[in-house]
């Protein structure tokens, strides 16, 4: 509903200004296997791996420096690019201990 009523507009323009670089995930990384250990849950099962268009800054950070390796990770955010984004205070906090455990 909401898309409609903007893309409605007589005097709506829609202009793509650049695209982005896509990230090419290698599932048998080693970085990947270390980040994968360390963020076994409580039931010891790996989270799950799944490509997103949120990982774009990989994309262009491995387009701009072809020999290194980079992976996003994060906790999950509802209500994306809204007003309403927010994540999970006990999800964000079960992130960072995981990824000082990494580090």
């Amino acid at each position: 509903m909401k898309n409609t009523l903007i893309t409605e507009l007589a005097e709506t323009v829609w202009t793509m200004s650049h695209e982005s670089p896509p990230w090419n995930n290698n599932s048998h990384s080693e970085l990947l296997s270390h980040i994968q250990e360390s963020f076994l849950d409580e039931e010891n099962s790996f989270l799950p791996l799944i490509s997103t268009h949120a990982a774009v800054e990989c994309g262009i950070l491995s387009q701009k420096y072809p020999q290194t390796e980079w992976i996003s990770i994060g906790v999950t955010i509802s209500d994306m690019h809204t007003t309403r984004e927010s994540i999970k205070e006990e999800d964000f906090k079960i992130f960072i201990e995981r990824m000082e455990k990494f580090i």
